[in-house]
């Protein structure tokens, strides 16, 4: 039928509808990225670096090893003596008192771990030199194991 924009439907005066437009939509940020972003990437990982690093720096309570590290020296009269530490601070590096100074003292020997955490010996203070471990609770070691120094773990 004629009036009709198609030439079909009701008679009478062409009538159009406008349409209205349609709103530009700009894509959202979210349908813009894709898995792989890499900008998303790097923000994620920059951030949960940024909390590891938090949580790695955050002070820690110190705690006692449980039971007794000895050792054994010879003293300044040259007459062999023992020390023993009972619960040492762990974890952490102690330097034996007694024969902290290389220049004045000779090392301690037969070191017996009776606590609870592995433990490592060392021939120099600080936690510095050859290092030996010693399991916890074990026998008492040989006296040409020699020790200036030890590091208690946390690792029971």
């Amino acid at each position: 039928m004629a009036g009709t924009p198609h030439g079909e439907g009701r008679a009478g005066p062409a009538t159009y509808r406008r349409a209205r437009p349609t709103p530009r939509r700009t894509p959202t940020a979210s349908a813009t990225r894709t898995e792989t972003d890499p900008m998303r990437l790097r923000h994620t990982l920059a951030a949960t670096l940024g909390a590891l690093a938090l949580v790695v720096t955050l002070p820690t309570s110190a705690t006692a090893a449980t039971g007794d590290f000895s050792y054994k020296f010879v003293g300044l009269d040259g007459s062999p003596q023992s020390a023993t530490i009972h619960d040492p601070q762990s974890p952490g590096c102690v330097t034996l008192p007694e024969v902290a100074d290389p220049g004045a003292s000779e090392p301690a020997f037969a070191p017996h771990n009776d606590t609870d955490v592995w433990v490592m010996v060392f021939t120099e203070p600080d936690c510095t030199g050859d290092s030996w471990t010693l399991r916890p609770h074990g026998n008492p070691a040989s006296e040409r194991l020699k020790l200036r120094s030890m590091y208690l773990t946390d690792r029971h």
